[in-house]
């Protein structure tokens, strides 16, 4: 089974109820099943980037919650990593090297990985 949680959780601006759901929904599948997840960050972003994302979102409905590789890992605990673990999106798996963002992936603002619950 697989749980797909792709640019979703950035959304949920509280962190302890961002990791609650994640643990809830992960603790619901059977063993062998996979998470799949994408978050934003800004963590190796170019700095001219930063503002003014965070300036967008502050101006809608929708507001987000960045956060740093090391709070995004925490959503995988209890799962392992798969190859080629929490990365920027475009490292995960390109398909060609021609793909977007692929020689400066820190510029697609997504961290990405899969984990494999034991």
């Amino acid at each position: 089974m697989g749980l797909l949680l792709v640019s979703m959780i950035h959304f949920i601006t509280h962190d302890a109820e961002a990791y609650r759901a994640v643990r809830a929904l992960g603790d619901a599948l059977p063993s062998g099943s996979y998470l799949v997840l994408s978050h934003a960050t800004y963590e190796g972003a170019p700095e001219e980037m930063n503002e003014p994302m965070s300036k967008l979102y502050s101006q809608t409905t929708n507001p987000t919650r960045v956060r740093w590789r090391a709070e995004i890992e925490r959503f995988f605990e209890g799962f392992e990593l798969v190859e080629p673990g929490l990365v920027y999106s475009p490292l995960w798996r390109p398909e060609g090297p021609d793909d977007l963002f692929l020689d400066q992936p820190e510029r697609s603002l997504m961290l990405a990985g899969i984990g494999r619950k034991p």
